[in-house]
């Protein structure tokens, strides 16, 4: 996190990721205005003195800063502010520190902010585990002393990477809520002051300023307000208005299908494996019974989402007019913004009554053409390979649907390869957790479309399976975040996705963030002491002061609305009254008809029937195509809860269930042994590319195409020997100059081969004057055993090489010399990766004889290979074929050969000298097997 301070107000604490926003010198009245690090004096927020705690404790250390053992409520031990040593019992608000176990408050451990070592115990409703001892430091002054049941540490959460701007004599404003300057409406029309939130960082007293064309002027420090209306809320963030990208208004004025009586006969643990399950009941499955409303009652569903901060959505082309709908161009309240075309039936089977549902080919009733604006489409819903095959013929098996300006909705059924073909295309997907979890039992691999750089947008899809408001939905992601996905993403980039990261959908648009030119489409919410994205992640309804849309007022307190608008209703929202205006729709508040679901609940309620944001499929018919069963519970054996033992698991930390779609094993693609859910590479086996070449333009990144230069979508390897049939040399006549051959092909000395190879995934395994060693790499998917795995490659003295312990891919031709099947010029190599550890193969003493009377032709010649307890049985052997000079060779048992091409042993060795070991590349040269040291390492006396 970053820091910048502006004017003569200064940051005396750095502002941890868990700790509350707090300001020296900032005018206050009470210790409210200053929050939980500094105390109200003479009207200013100062420092506050040590204050004793109570209990026990035996503590050193009073200062303004030190460092030691202790306890309290500052640093990670027990004392108010400031650093002793001691140990004792107390509680501590926020900070670092390990306590022994149980739970904490919020932070991990026991302290306000500082750092400080010690044992103590602390009270409050943090999870998190008690270990040990914590460290920090703290500054003030004050004893650490203090007492408090329970222990251990709470956990607060990440709130995120950012900079910290503070605007000098910043006006603080209420604790909780808006204090309201009156002013006229000419000229700038309204300005907000309060913590404004960027997406790279914050603005504490800063100013956003909305003229009378509803279009923001000024955001930041200094913002000149002329004599506009001011709503002072300095406790609170201003954020740009959120937005709901995937939505069906139509859908949402009725109720959860568990709440609805028609959907009795359905159990309530049903989950379905694609959309036409659920929709129209194929596959023997029960179909769910909904019903969209009234424009009236829409009205309804719209003003529920105002009241959470909601200012646009992307709502099924059904809007009317109070939010602002991205997908109505007829909107009144559009203000000339592009439309986003909203396609939930992209295969045009809408209608069906027994759609199709195919899990190859791309046979469908109808393909979509190439987007020409942006676009919101609904593809790939499920979990099986029938949802799959959608995605895959859409990113290019058929046509190019999926592009820059898409977001992609509904998107469950994704894999590696699926995520990597939207990355290259720039799209953005549409997160709905509640709804994919309630529907599926399952959730789109967040993590993984992170990982290759896919933005994510988040909607509440509706009521039927999602969330009643923006808000609940990104409290399930926030929970499913922390749980299974490893708390992949912090709450600033959770913020991200209901605001600015619209923009990957039309890069030229002008919402989501708080920018001059951008629209006037705010929300105000009371900041939490988490931190400022957590009050808008963590919120809930009573926590949204304001909201604008246009900088016209839609819901808020009712000072800060009438100073702005006249006319507009009560309503009591959590006992908080507040005023709504329908702003640029044509109802009255009167008019919208009361819905079948609430509004709106309160903290510490959750709305009847709400679907559950909980991955689950624990039924025995969910078990579909050897996918896996779960429950969703973290236990041990299983801390994900993905229904996969750890042991087995191969991401034990991260839910990834095996899916339908996934044919009976955990995906990963590139077979390393860690699931592509968690794998931060999945394409490659060692140095890790953010986004893979994919030289043939296939859809298949480099590293995992089976033929990277000749465009083979489906991947076809009819031999089963890892190279496709489209560049295969024994497959494919028609393939380039190059084709693809397997080393073991190579080795095989009953094979010809009448054009050039190229053999991949080779490590250097000794470089030699003329040429270079090479072996397949284990990992390769085309490894088949040590036996054959290696060749030799004869570049030329002279010639480029590649160093030991590279990996690379080889062009060259095939040929024989003296007992050696080698690769001869014109060869050539593509590094792929260096300074790999070269794997060693050892050799049994006893079986060193079969080698040489094999000459290891076909075996383990061109390999680093290993003797252990070999004895001199020859110090001055034959002269054989070319080889003149042999004063530094000598032979060991079995009749193996030690020659000096590369490393000499000095002195030489004489008749039965042993060596504990001798490693070396087997070579057949000179009509006899050799073994070639590389260097001193590989020879022990």
């Amino acid at each position: 996190m970053r820091v910048v301070v502006l004017g003569a107000l200064m940051l005396t604490s750095c502002f941890l990721a868990r700790a509350p926003l707090t300001l020296e010198g900032r005018s206050c009245v009470s210790d409210d205005d200053c929050g939980p690090l500094l105390r109200c004096r003479a009207s200013v927020c100062e420092p506050a003195e040590g204050e004793e705690g109570e209990g026990e404790a035996a503590g050193e250390g009073e200062g303004d800063v030190g460092e030691g053992e202790g306890e309290g409520d500052v640093g990670e031990g027990e004392g108010d502010v400031g650093e002793g040593e001691g140990e004792g019992e107390g509680e501590g608000d926020v900070g670092e520190g390990e306590g022994d176990e149980g739970e904490g408050d919020e932070g991990e451990g026991e302290g306000d902010v500082g750092e400080g070592e010690g044992e103590g115990e602390g009270e409050g409703e943090g999870e998190g585990e008690g270990e040990g001892e914590g460290e920090g430091e703290g500054e003030g002054e004050g004893e650490g002393e203090g007492e408090g049941e329970g222990e251990g540490e709470g956990e607060v959460g990440n709130e995120g990477d950012f900079t910290i701007e503070v605007c000098s004599g910043a006006p603080p404003g209420p604790a909780r809520g808006c204090d309201v300057d009156e002013g006229d409406r000419d000229g700038n029309s309204v300005a907000l002051s309060g913590t404004l939130l960027f997406g790279d960082g914050i603005v504490v007293g800063g100013t956003v300023v909305i003229d009378n064309n509803g279009l923001i002027v000024c955001a930041g420090c200094g913002c000149s307000t002329g004599t506009a209306p001011h709503v002072r809320c300095g406790a609170a963030v201003i954020s740009p208005g959120l937005i709901n990208a995937h939505e069906h208004l139509a859908f949402s004025t009725g109720v959860p299908w568990r709440a609805d009586p028609a959907n009795d006969a359905v159990d309530d643990e049903q989950r379905w494996e694609h959309r036409h399950d659920w929709r129209k009941g194929t596959r023997a499955h029960p179909p769910l019974t909904f019903q969209s409303g009234s424009t009236a009652l829409r009205a309804g569903a719209e003003l529920r989402h105002a009241l959470a901060g909601e200012t646009s959505l992307i709502g099924g082309a059904q809007s009317t007019g109070l939010l602002r709908n991205l997908d109505d161009g007829g909107d009144a309240g559009f203000a000339g913004l592009t439309r986003i075309d909203a396609e939930v039936f992209p295969l045009g089977d809408q209608n069906d009554a027994v759609p199709k549902l195919l899990s190859a080919g791309c046979a469908y009733d109808a393909l979509p053409a190439a987007i020409t604006t942006p676009t919101a489409a609904h593809i790939a819903p499920g979990i099986d390979g029938e949802a799959a095959n959608e995605l895959d013929c859409l990113t290019g098996g058929a046509v190019d649907y999926v592009a820059p300006g898409m977001a992609v909705q509904e998107l469950v059924a994704v894999d590696a390869l699926g995520a990597f073909r939207i990355a290259r295309t720039g799209a953005a997907v549409v997160w709905s957790p509640r709804s994919s979890l309630d529907l599926y039992g399952d959730v789109v691999p967040a993590r993984l479309l992170k990982n290759l750089g896919v933005p994510l947008l988040i909607g509440t899809d509706w009521i039927v399976s999602g969330s009643m408001n923006l808000l609940r939905e990104l409290r399930c992601a926030d929970a499913v975040d922390d749980t299974y996905l490893a708390d992949t993403f912090s709450r600033q980039e959770l913020w991200r996705m209901a605001t600015e990261n619209v923009a990957v959908v039309d890069p030229a648009g002008r919402l989501g963030s708080l920018v001059p030119g951008h629209l006037g489409d705010i929300a105000v919410y009371a900041q939490d002491e988490r931190g400022p994205y957590s009050s808008v992640v963590g919120a809930d309804v009573d926590d949204v002061l304001l909201v604008l849309v246009h900088g016209q007022p839609l819901v808020g307190l009712p000072d800060a609305v009438d100073a702005l608008v006249a006319g507009c209703a009560p309503l009591s929202v959590c006992g908080e009254e507040r005023s709504v205006c329908l702003g640029l729709s044509a109802f009255t508040v009167e008019q919208v008809p009361t819905l079948a679901y609430p509004l709106f609940t309160c903290p510490g309620e959750e709305p009847p029937e709400e679907p559950r944001c909980l991955p689950q499929r624990a039924a025995p018919e969910n078990s579909v195509a050897g996918s896996s069963r779960y429950d969703g519970v973290p236990r041990g054996g299983d801390i994900d809860g993905d229904g996969v033992d750890d042991v087995s698991d191969d991401c034990p930390g991260l839910f990834n269930p095996v899916r339908p779609m996934d044919v009976g094993a955990q995906a990963d693609v590139d077979g390393d042994g860690v699931g592509d859910a968690c794998d931060p590479c999945p394409f490659d086996r060692g140095a890790c590319a953010a986004l893979p070449a994919d030289v043939d333009d296939d859809g298949v990144p480099d590293p995992v195409d089976n033929c990277a230069t000749n465009a083979n979508r489906d991947q076809a390897d009819s031999d089963g020997d890892g190279f496709g049939d489209a560049c295969d040399c024994a497959a494919a006549p028609e393939a380039p100059d190059h084709c693809l051959a397997s080393v073991y092909a190579v080795k095989d000395v009953a094979q010809t081969f009448e054009r050039p190879v190229t053999l991949v995934d080779m490590e250097v395994t000794g470089v030699f004057i003329n040429g270079y060693s090479v072996r397949l790499a284990a990992e390769s998917p085309g490894f088949a055993g040590d036996d054959g795995s290696c060749v030799f490659v004869f570049s030329g003295a002279g010639q480029a090489r590649p160093a030991r312990g590279d990996l690379v891919d080889i062009d060259g031709l095939v040929a024989d010399f003296d007992l050696e099947r080698e690769l001869k010029p014109p060869t050539t190599f593509r590094l792929r990766e260096s300074g790999r550890p070269v794997a060693g193969l050892l050799i049994a003493l006893a079986d060193v004889d079969a080698l040489v009377v094999d000459n290891a032709r076909a075996r383990l010649e061109g390999c680093l290979v290993a003797v252990d307890g070999a004895h001199v049985t020859n110090p001055q052997p034959a002269i054989v074929g070319r080889d003149t000079n042999v004063a530094n060779e000598f032979e060991i048992d079995g009749g193996l050969r030690v020659d000096d091409e590369l490393f000499a042993i000095a002195p030489p060795p004489g008749q039965g000298d042993p060596f504990a070991r001798l490693a070396g590349v087997l070579r057949s040269r000179s009509l006899s097997l050799r073994l070639s040291p590389r260097d001193a390492e590989d020879v022990m006396p």
